[in-house]
């Protein structure tokens, strides 16, 4: 028998409890009637507001997220990354303005619709994240985030990451 489903179980994002390379968070189109369960692999979030849902999409994607869970996350054997979801609670941003969070909205249909990130679009929500520390600190902490979030998965799996 199963128990009744909750919230929890039928998410808008997801974010896999162990990961290999670095943490990546999951868009999941649920649709009324058609609902996809997600199970205990997986920290699970919602929000019935899609614009909310974009943006957090976008924000979890982003190098700064990626790099604090990096951070506070547990380095296994094998070099794998496990992540709880009081991880996840932990997570702090910088004051992100309204006019951003519409530009992080935006990204967010657009890696829907690309079934991807690349580099561009990276870089797009990382210039957002990174805007409260001003235009001229925004490239400088940008490049240093990055910097870091590839050292600390360097550190933990043992390999480059351009191999």
């Amino acid at each position: 028998m199963l128990p009744t489903l909750r919230e929890r179980h039928v998410p808008n994002l997801c974010i896999s409890r162990v990961c290999g390379e670095n943490p990546e968070t999951i868009f999941i189109n649920q649709v009324l009637g058609k609902e996809i369960i997600v199970d205990a692999n997986f920290i699970t979030l919602w929000n019935p507001r899609q614009r909310d849902q974009l943006i957090t999409f976008a924000l979890f994607n982003s190098t700064w997220v990626k790099l604090f869970l990096e951070i506070i996350g547990t380095a296994m054997g094998g070099g794998a990354l496990k992540i709880e979801a009081s991880h996840v609670r932990k997570i702090v941003f910088p004051r992100i303005d309204d006019t951003k969070k519409t530009e992080l909205e935006s990204i967010g249909k657009t890696i829907l619709k690309n079934r991807s990130i690349n580099g561009k679009i990276q870089k797009q929500i990382d210039e957002i994240v990174t805007s409260p520390f001003g235009d001229e600190n925004r490239e400088f902490v940008s490049s240093q985030l990055e910097a870091l979030l590839i050292k600390r998965i360097e550190e933990r799996t043992g390999r480059k990451t351009d191999e």
